[in-house]
């Protein structure tokens, strides 16, 4: 389930910010873990500010997903109908291991609408987490 690195959205461009940071933080880049800015393909309309500023506050489910390699996860996100009363957002998660996780919204402000599907997502990854565990039944 390897990282989209190819495909439109800024997602190239993220996987080499990520690198970058890597890099300046003197990490070998083959000891990456997953993160938002490696795993993250984005659908709709959003600027690259707004992927960045997706990078920068997500950081508490980069925190989630850090025990898994990048190409062991795959999330989208989706954006449809952005700045109207019908906006909804879906983020998606395939983690290794796990089964599919979904969270949506569809709260109106987009920056809030941001902070419901990671929190969410969040909460999604940590119980699936607990309940995939080896030994669990």
């Amino acid at each position: 389930m390897p990282c989209r690195k190819t495909q439109k959205s800024g997602l190239m461009r993220a996987s080499k910010t990520a690198r970058q940071r890597a890099v300046l933080e003197g990490v070998l880049v083959t000891d990456m873990t997953a993160t938002v800015s490696t795993c993250l393909q984005v659908h709709g309309s959003l600027r690259s500010d707004e992927i960045e500023g997706i990078y920068d506050h997500w950081g508490s489910l980069d925190t989630r997903l850090r025990r898994y390699e990048p190409t062991q996860v795959a999330m989208d996100l989706y954006v449809k109908d952005r700045d109207t009363p019908s906006q909804h957002l879906t983020l998606e998660a395939k983690i290794a291991g796990l089964p599919v996780l979904v969270a949506t919204t569809s709260e109106s402000d987009l920056g809030h609408a941001l902070n419901v599907v990671r929190d969410e997502m969040i909460r999604l990854v940590t119980d699936a987490k607990e309940t995939h565990r080896p030994g669990r039944r």
